[in-house]
C-alpha cells in the first residue's frame, strides 16, 4: 500500500471529510458516497495512467485536461450517453483532420 504523507494527503484528507460531513448532514447514505468516492477514484487513476502514455507537456497537458474533464462532466451532467459525446468528439476530430488537411495541403503547394 503506497502512502506518502506530504501536503496533498493531509488536503485531500480534509476534503474528504469536508465532503463526507456535508453528505452526511444532508442525508445523503452511505452507499452513495461510496460509490462517488469509487467513480471519482476510478477516473482519477485512468485519467494519470492515460496522461502517463501521452507526449503532452507543459500548458498543452494542463488545457488539455481541463477542457475534455470539463465538457466530459457537462455532457453527462446534461444526460447525453456515451454514444452520443463519442459521436461528438469522432465528428469534431474528422472536422478537423480536414481542415488540417487542407491547410497543410495549401502550404505544401505555396
Amino acid at each position: 500500500m503506497k502512502f506518502n504523507f506530504n501536503w496533498k494527503t493531509i488536503l485531500a484528507t480534509v476534503l474528504m471529510v469536508v465532503g463526507v460531513a456535508v453528505a452526511l448532514s444532508v442525508d445523503v447514505g452511505i452507499v452513495t458516497i461510496s460509490a462517488i468516492v469509487s467513480i471519482v477514484i476510478g477516473a482519477s487513476v485512468g485519467i494519470s495512467e492515460a496522461m502517463k502514455k501521452t507526449s503532452l507537456t507543459g500548458w498543452k497537458k494542463y488545457v488539455f485536461l481541463i477542457s475534455i474533464v470539463a465538457s466530459s462532466v457537462l455532457f453527462a451532467m446534461s444526460s447525453y450517453t456515451e454514444q452520443t459525446v463519442l459521436s461528438i468528439v469522432s465528428a469534431i476530430v474528422l472536422l478537423l483532420s480536414v481542415i488540417f488537411g487542407i491547410a497543410v495541403d495549401k502550404v505544401k503547394k505555396d
